[in-house]
């Protein structure tokens, strides 16, 4: 069953799920009693989350209870306790009493950002040729920065062999990513743009000089052919920040694909296509299907239009504030002012 939900979703809900064994174990509960839980029982595990010395904010206490539905569920139960009216009333009492993380909003990597950063970068380290690709790639393919490098030193994410060159596009196939938990993959085509921030150019650079080049070595890799990672890339994305003078605590490696998403924004593309670029779930049955070859080649081309941001312009206008507040529901009205 956790096979239908996607490799990090379901390594999110055994967090809240073994919270919810624990809470079952110390109160010597059977199975039974947890499988499906009555309404006291859900009551009580909320009450044994609130008083965990951990101090759980409102957000996570809602997760984990979530998360706790979700293998009730799986395991053919109707989790009708998890909506019961009392609980609501003492999710609103802990949100009262611990309130709510807010977490800093991410500033977006535009392309017009990225032609900053690029400078800074060394083309003869391999290490940088690998970041300098990610950052093109990522901005411009609009990618989770997931589905490019590994969270950790277990393996590569993408291999070469996910890889096909042609003459002015390169082709990235993904076996998996969180909008396809069914594993059936997708091609996402990158296009050349002749530009300073060229995605297609900056990969090309790094795949010739890549140490190993067989096709299950990593797509992009360190000095030694180990896989670049995403804490190297989330560690990089925050020294160019830096060396730029911007707050590096407002940038990680998700900054990328809200990058890719704002430029589009800028530009004037509406929702709808920068949904389908993104391969957002909410539009994932017109993968590919719905907007023709020609129409993303000129989307690469002008992306790399905004490449250069005259006086330090790097969200098109808008006030920093506005650009990391931007998301699918408000992105359109920006197009819509153009």
């Amino acid at each position: 069953m956790t096979r239908g939900l996607a490799d990090v979703t379901a390594k999110n809900y055994k967090v809240g799920q073994s919270h919810y064994l624990r809470f079952g174990a110390a109160n010597n509960l059977a199975t039974q009693q947890l499988f499906p839980p009555s309404a006291a029982t859900v009551l009580a595990f909320t009450a044994y989350l609130f008083m965990l010395p951990s101090f759980l904010s409102y957000n996570t206490t809602k997760s984990y209870l979530c998360h706790a539905k979700s293998v009730v569920t799986m395991l053919g139960h109707d989790g009708k306790s998890f909506a019961c009216p009392r609980l609501a009333h003492a999710l609103r009492t802990i949100k009262r009493e611990r309130g709510s993380k807010v977490r800093a909003k991410r500033i977006p990597i535009t392309v017009s950002l990225l032609a900053t950063f690029l400078p800074f970068l060394d083309p003869s380290s391999t290490k940088h040729s690998a970041l300098a690709a990610v950052l093109c790639v990522g901005v411009y393919g609009l990618f989770r920065s997931g589905e490019l490098v590994p969270k950790d030193d277990s393996g590569a994410t993408l291999l070469r062999r996910h890889i096909l060159w042609d003459v002015d596009k390169v082709t990235i196939h993904l076996d998996h990513s969180k909008t396809d938990p069914f594993r059936v993959g997708v091609d996402v085509v990158i296009y050349a743009n002749s530009t300073d921030t060229c995605p297609f150019a900056a990969f090309f650079r790094h795949w010739e000089a890549a140490p190993k080049q067989h096709p299950n070595a990593p797509a992009f890799q360190n000095d030694d052919g180990s896989a670049f990672t995403y804490t190297q890339l989330n560690n990089s994305i925050k020294n160019l920040a830096t060396v730029a003078g911007l707050d590096h605590t407002r940038f990680s490696g998700h900054s990328l694909r809200i990058g890719g998403a704002t430029s589009l924004a800028i530009l004037g593309y509406p929702a709808h296509i920068i949904q389908t670029l993104g391969r957002w779930k909410s539009l994932s049955y017109q993968l590919y299907t719905r907007m023709s070859e020609s129409t993303r080649k000129l989307v690469a081309q002008k992306l790399g239009s905004v490449a250069r941001a005259k006086e330090r312009n790097f969200f098109g206008g808008m006030a920093l504030n506005d650009a990391y507040s931007l998301s699918l529901d408000t992105i359109e009205a920006v197009w819509k002012t153009k």
